[in-house]
């Protein structure tokens, strides 16, 4: 049975940041500006999918 967690596994900002070695800024910018797409939680704080994340830092 497969793991249904990993695929739906949200970062926070400061993950993102650290992932791409750029400033957690930097990517709620890029979530502005539509280039990475986000959830927000009831508390008004930004989530990036662990997924989309991946996919992106490969293309790179």
């Amino acid at each position: 049975m497969e793991d249904k967690k990993t695929s739906k596994e949200l970062l926070t900002p400061a993950e993102v940041a650290e992932i791409f070695r750029v400033s957690p800024k930097t990517v709620s910018r890029w979530a502005k500006e539509g280039k990475i797409s986000s959830v927000t939680t009831l508390g008004g704080h930004r989530r990036f999918y662990s997924e989309e994340v991946s996919r992106l830092k490969n293309q790179k």
